[in-house]
């Protein structure tokens, strides 16, 4: 995307707890929202307690990606 230029993104990088079979989730809020709307949740994401339960690996933005071609 070089017609935007270079952007920096800043993002949170969650893996499961233990898991290997984790599953990758990329965590996009909208707008109007926040980071912190992914914050509360990581830990029930990351490590739901049982090995019955899905596991992710979350990546979640600090800025929705508008926002990021915008800055």
């Amino acid at each position: 995307m070089e017609e935007y230029g270079i952007m920096q993104v800043h993002f949170v990088h969650k893996k499961a707890v233990g898991r290997k079979d984790a599953i990758p989730l990329i965590f996009i809020h909208g707008w109007p929202g926040s980071f912190m709307e992914v914050e509360r949740i990581l830990p029930l994401l990351t490590d739901p307690g049982s090995d019955a339960l899905p596991a992710f690996d979350v990546v979640a933005p600090r800025y929705s990606f508008l926002v990021a071609f915008l800055m």
